[in-house]
């Protein structure tokens, strides 16, 4: 009961958070909103001085955190639950490799015939992990061994993506990596990695291996998230008991500070000025691309595969439930706008049309999923 409350307290504070965000962006309080965004931290030390923005660090520092969260609970299911074989493993893996190439191609035929309209290749291969992952929470009303496969099998699809995502920016998008830096994000690796290799079971010594991790990597020009990622698959334990401890222990921090903060400096589009009913080939690629692409690329290659036995699915993972997942995974929002704000110049009108297809797609991606869900139940009836 007490787990039902918090989770209905988490989706309020989160919905709140989008609300806030959505009103101050779309009020005579968007230069307020903007204000906040701008507001910057800065540490020192001798000559040495670190400054951010507030939302850079929300989105590249305390989502690192959150990315740890999630890989610490992928890595629990491979070494214990559900992809506990190399086959169970690799489904979500090929799945989100399906939902990365089919988004991709579908914008890239709605917009071959313009150069620069192909810069917005990637915006529809992202899913936004956190937005997705509520939507689940919220549509999906499953006995709880099911959906905590089903559960898994996103969250896993959603982190690999987003790791591609991330290696997309860095290839296609950065302007400048510092070679410096990538040096010694390298060599912090190797350190953690050894001394797992060593067994040193010392996780605070991790812990500050992390932090430096981070700085290495965001001064590298690669997305600081990464550092959680890598450091949850290197960190030690014991047995599963102290695996699931850690997990717990980050939970209310994950669900009542990180996502709402998350979603309250990354919800703010203004609405004021798009073009509702567009067909441009941006908003065309974008919104296909999410809506239809993500399933279908996540649906075929998944079937594909099984058939040829490269991959098992979990026992409770049915084609409805795949489609579900496949729909849920459509939803890019702001990993998608984010990777919009680098592919097209915001003073361009490509921007307003990239913004109404990741919002037409993310949100047709989540009503699809809802509907279909009502018509399996309604079905099975």
């Amino acid at each position: 009961m007490r787990a039902l409350v918090r989770k209905h307290l988490s989706v309020f504070i989160t919905l709140l958070a989008v609300f806030l965000a959505l009103v101050m962006s779309n009020s005579t309080l968007h230069t307020t909103y903007h204000s906040i965004h701008e507001f910057t931290v800065s540490v020192g030390f001798g000559d040495w001085v670190f400054k951010k923005k507030i939302d850079h660090l929300v989105n590249e520092g305390l989502m690192a955190i959150f990315f740890f969260a999630m890989t610490l609970e992928i890595r629990k299911e491979i070494v214990f639950g559900s992809l506990n074989t190399a086959k169970a493993a690799a489904a979500p893996v090929l799945a989100a490799m399906g939902g990365v190439v089919f988004p991709a191609v579908i914008y890239y035929l709605i917009c071959q015939q313009d150069v620069l309209l192909l810069k917005g290749w990637a915006i529809p291969i992202a899913t936004d992990i956190i937005f997705a992952l509520f939507a689940f929470d919220l549509l999906v009303k499953v006995d709880a061994k099911t959906k905590a496969i089903l559960r898994i099998f996103l969250l896993s699809i959603a982190v690999v993506d987003d790791i591609v995502g991330v290696a997309v920016i860095a290839f296609f998008y950065t302007k400048e990596l510092s070679s410096y830096y990538l040096l010694m994000t390298a060599v912090v690796i190797s350190f953690i990695a050894i001394l797992k290799q060593f067994k040193f079971l010392q996780r605070s010594l991790y812990v500050s291996l992390g932090f430096l991790l981070w700085i290495t990597i965001l001064q590298s020009g690669v997305h600081a998230t990464m550092a959680g990622v890598i450091l949850a698959i290197f960190m030690p334990f014991s047995c599963q008991e102290e695996l699931s401890a850690v997990e717990k222990s980050l939970g209310p921090i994950i669900i009542y500070m990180i996502v709402p903060l998350f979603a309250f400096f990354n919800a703010g589009i203004e609405l004021t000025g798009l073009n509702l009913y567009s067909l441009h080939p941006v908003f065309m690629g974008v919104f296909l691309g999410l809506w239809i692409g993500k399933p279908a690329g996540i649906i075929l290659t998944t079937c594909a595969f099984e058939r040829l036995r490269v991959i098992q699915l979990p026992e409770n993972l049915s084609f409805d439930n795949l489609v579900i997942i496949g729909c849920l995974a459509g939803i890019g929002f702001t990993v998608s706008l984010f990777i919009g704000s680098l592919s097209f110049d915001q003073t361009t009108y490509f921007d307003e049309y990239m913004k109404l297809g990741i919002i037409y797609g993310s949100l047709l991606s989540a009503i699809s999923a809802s509907i279909w869900f009502k018509l399996r139940i309604k079905h099975a009836d």
